[in-house]
């Protein structure tokens, strides 16, 4: 009996306990956060480079998908994620910008049911009048 309660106050190896069972954790609040940084900042990326392609469309600078496919890759800094440029000329000058959730984030399948299958920046301009 006298050996239960001295193991009962013994308290070697409470450190190790506690930080074995929390560092898991704060571990994969860490990646998450870093994870949703990444996605953030590629989406701010690419509504940035859609919003000054949407411009440069409206004021005629550029006319062609070539024009706006070089200009996309040049200010598109997403390494080796795969993204889609696709933009429609007319009255109102759109671009879409998209790149799946799983090219965007290293963790992706995490935030999958947060955001969805990809990030998309979907910018509309009118044509300005030309003087």
């Amino acid at each position: 009996m006298r050996g239960d309660r001295s193991f009962l106050r013994n308290e070697t190896g409470a450190v190790t306990i506690e930080f074995v069972t929390l560092v898991p954790a704060f571990i994969a609040i860490l990646v998450f956060f870093t994870d949703a940084s990444i996605v953030y900042l590629t989406r701010t990326e690419m509504w940035n480079t859609a919003r000054d392609i949407a411009r440069r469309m409206s004021t005629d600078e550029f006319t062609t998908d070539t024009q706006v496919m070089d200009y996309a890759a040049s200010h598109l800094l997403l390494g080796q994620r795969q993204y889609t440029v696709d933009p429609t000329f007319g009255g109102d000058m759109r671009i879409d910008i998209a790149v799946s959730i799983q090219d965007a984030a290293v963790f992706g399948l995490w935030l999958k049911p947060i955001i969805g299958q990809s990030l998309l920046a979907s910018v509309t301009m009118r044509r300005e009048p030309l003087e």
